[in-house]
C-alpha cells in the first residue's frame, strides 16, 4: 500500500509487514533497474491483520452512529 494512504488513513500500525524504499523493475527482455529512496515509499500488509483491524473500526463506527 502507497504510504500516502497508511499515512492519511487509519491504517492499523499492526498490519504493516514491512516497508518498501523500493523496487525492481523488469523488462519482457529480462533487463532490470532499481529504484530507490531513503524514505519509505510503500508498505507491505499482513492481509489478516489489515483485514481485521477495518472489520474492528467499521464495527466501532457502525456503533457510534447508532
Amino acid at each position: 500500500m502507497g504510504r500516502e494512504c497508511v499515512e492519511g488513513f487509519p491504517i492499523a500500525r499492526q498490519a504493516v509487514a514491512r516497508e518498501a524504499k523500493g523496487a525492481r523493475f523488469f523488462s519482457p527482455s529480462g533487463a532490470s533497474f532499481t529504484l530507490q529512496k531513503d524514505a519509505a515509499q510503500a508498505y507491505i500488509l499482513d492481509r489478516q491483520a489489515f483485514d481485521e483491524a477495518m472489520a474492528g473500526n467499521a464495527r466501532s463506527w457502525e456503533q457510534s452512529i447508532s
